[in-house]
């Protein structure tokens, strides 16, 4: 019994190597089918994932930053980012796309440490390791200098069984032949390190402090800081926008030009630009962001080689691209002003002036994606042609969410006040949200029967979905219930948000609908006969 688990084991390596073989005869890049890797690899991976990210991994079908870098390691394959990922092969790439004088001075390279001669060598120096992360060995006197120690890590560094494809599938280092390289040593410097999305820079990672406690700060083109932590700490003071830093971003898009997406590392000593390494599993894709939505912000802008289709989409698929798609056309927002209201709304002026609304937050803040997931992912696999209707658009990031998820279906919007969603419809379409279809857009009270109206507007056609997202109290959504009611489809689905109450009033009134309540979620349906 206990030679089957390595059995299975020593079957999968030898699949392995089977697979990577074969790979060395096609051209590159090679985007590798899900039958070509070990299911105990994926299964390892997705095993790690969820211990060090905090979620359950979609490799298949990644949305997030940290899932898609999951699939870039499993699936992508082009010799090309083999050579970029070898830090001494690099350096040939560099003087051919840009200029040899961003490379940092190389004083030699090794193939072992039999022929490296510490005497040799200046004062100052550093060595490493052409298949390293993090594994360097950076000497500012060496009259201070454990030879042996040296040596010894040198050696660990260098088997076999030290390559991160080992330890973390990362495969762009797998296939490197391990050298030692010493280069010059530059001194204390700041890191200047550049996210490049499809061949564009796109996010800047500043590192300081590397000899003490490493700190770093995530920053826009602009240099303007990002509020998101993802792995050291963040820094605490301000620092200057660098004289060379558009020099900078664009020698980053020329190098990472051929690649879905590479980290180009840089640094500026005494107003020279050195181009440090370029890095393709930034943390191997297994370091959280905080907060989450930073790692689908940013998954959103990485576009994979592959389209994924829908027709095998999971439910946890479709979360995933709910709360990505969510975020993408701004996700949550607050204090948002009511600029007109139903003269038959209860409140008080006082009331209604304290505080303001809240949107785009229904996906991830509220957590209703497994819900919406679950009831709308049979229309989504199937790319049924629906009347969806929306109460309550206010600055249009659910509207535009599902023109993005519905993209040949009728969508219409109902609200009181449409001033909010006009202020910001341009910023949606430069999100890229409308380019299939743009919603119908009707002025609605929820507080008065609009079951005329509502027929008038569709023009013979029913509801499938309707989403009641409006002023969330109990006589809005039962009246706008009453509204829609003679409109709603044989197999309509109606979510409710925002309401914990109105589920037991809805039950009590049509019995003849199933309600399902989760929290401050409703959903009602047609009972099934």
């Amino acid at each position: 019994m206990t030679k089957v688990p390595f059995l299975r084991k020593l079957n999968s390596q030898i699949q392995d190597i089977i697979i990577f073989f074969k790979l060395s005869f096609k051209k590159h890049p090679v985007i590798l089918n899900k039958r070509d890797i070990s299911k105990t690899i994926e299964n390892n991976i997705s095993s790690y994932f969820l211990q060090t990210v905090g979620y359950e991994p979609s490799i298949d079908k990644p949305i997030t930053f940290n899932e898609k870098l999951q699939w870039y390691k499993l699936y992508y394959r082009d010799s090309l980012l083999t050579q970029c990922s070898d830090k001494y092969l690099v350096r040939k790439y560099i003087e051919e796309k840009v200029e040899k004088e961003y490379l940092v001075n190389l004083l030699s390279v090794y193939s072992s440490t039999d022929v490296l001669d510490l005497n040799k060598l200046p004062n100052k120096f550093v060595l490493k390791v052409n298949h390293g992360a993090a594994q360097n060995i950076i000497c500012t006197d060496k009259s201070t200098l454990n030879t042996q120690e040296v040596i010894d890590k040198l050696d660990e560094w260098m088997k076999p069984n030290a390559n991160h494809y080992y330890s973390s599938y990362e495969w762009g280092y797998k296939n490197i032949k391990p050298r030692i390289i010493c280069e010059e040593y530059l001194g204390e410097v700041n890191d200047y390190k550049i996210y490049c999305f499809n061949g564009k820079a796109q996010i800047i990672l500043f590192a300081t402090d590397r000899s003490e406690e490493l700190k770093i700060d995530f920053l826009d083109l602009n240099w303007t800081k990002l509020p998101f932590r993802r792995g050291p700490k963040n820094i605490n003071k301000r620092y200057r926008r660098p004289r060379l830093l558009n020099k900078i971003i664009e020698i980053a898009n020329i190098l990472s030009k051929p690649f879905p997406f590479v980290r180009v590392d840089f640094f500026i000593v005494k107003n020279r630009i050195f181009i440090g390494e370029m890095t393709f599993y930034p943390g191997a894709g297994l370091i959280p962001f905080e907060p989450i939505e930073w790692d689908y912000k940013l998954g959103n802008m990485l576009e994979l080689p592959n389209n994924v289709s829908t027709k095998n989409a999971t439910q946890q698929y479709l979360k995933q691209i709910l709360i990505a798609t969510e975020i993408k056309f701004g996700g949550k927002i607050i204090n948002v002003p009511r600029n007109k209201v139903s003269p038959f709304d209860p409140r008080t002026s006082l009331q209604l002036k304290t505080g303001g609304m809240i949107g785009g937050d229904r996906m991830l803040h509220h957590g209703y994606s497994d819900r919406y997931a679950q009831y709308l992912l049979q229309i989504y696999k199937n790319k049924e042609k629906i009347t969806l209707v929306e109460i309550g658009v206010l600055t249009g990031t659910g509207i535009a969410m599902w023109c993005d998820l519905f993209k040949n279906s009728r969508i219409v919007g109902l609200d009181i006040d449409f001033s909010h969603f006009y202020k910001n419809v341009n910023y949606l379409i430069k999100l890229g949200a409308f380019s299939n279809n743009f919603p119908e857009l009707y002025e609605f009270d929820q507080y008065i029967n609009n079951e005329v109206f509502i027929k008038k507007l569709l023009k013979g056609d029913k509801i499938d979905v309707c989403i009641d997202d409006g002023c969330h109290s109990d006589k809005c959504i039962m009246t706008a219930f009453q509204s829609m009611l003679p409109s709603l489809s044989d197999s309509f689905i109606y979510f409710i948000e925002d309401n914990s109450e109105v589920h037991n009033l809805i039950k009590e009134k049509y019995p003849e609908f199933y309600v399902f309540n989760d929290g401050e979620l409703t959903v009602v349906r047609r009972k099934k006969e």
